[in-house]
């Protein structure tokens, strides 16, 4: 069923490789592809993971996500994240990891380009671990009971 965004379809691929675009190249690519076929960008959107949807993790799934990221990695990731997003990780995580998400979130300043490329390390572990099943991240989805 193409525009579905199951497995397979052309729509899970533009997806794809969307995601392994940086942000503003991958929200130009959406705004040409909405002037076209608005519908159609919709439906590639909710088939993109970003960073945002981390917050719909449970907790155990955040405690394996942490085994598999680095924490300054995913620091320099939330300074792209929604307030929502980084109040998620400090929430759920250790006070001391709370601290440094906070202060590197904050008030730590990094080029630009430092903070790219650690959040495409932390996204390309996230679309690892999302095709692998360990983390799901539709809460619609009929993988839950």
């Amino acid at each position: 069923m193409v525009g579905s965004g199951k497995k397979g379809t052309g729509v899970e691929t533009a997806a794809q490789m969307l995601s392994g675009l940086d942000k503003d190249n991958r929200d130009r690519v959406l705004e040409i592809i909405s002037k076209k076929d608005p519908q159609m960008a919709e439906i590639i959107k909710l088939n993109l993971v970003q960073i945002d949807d981390l917050i719909k993790m449970t907790i155990s799934m955040l405690q394996d996500f942490m085994k598999e990221v680095s924490l300054g990695d995913l620091a320099l990731a939330l300074k792209f994240a929604d307030k929502n997003t980084v109040n998620f990780f400090c929430d759920n995580l250790s006070k001391s990891m709370a601290l440094e998400i906070r202060e590197t979130v904050e008030e730590k300043k990094v080029q630009k380009k430092i903070a790219e490329e650690a959040y495409q390390k932390v996204m390309d572990k996230v679309r690892q671990l999302v095709d692998s099943e360990k983390i799901i991240l539709k809460k619609d989805s009929d993988q839950y009971v």
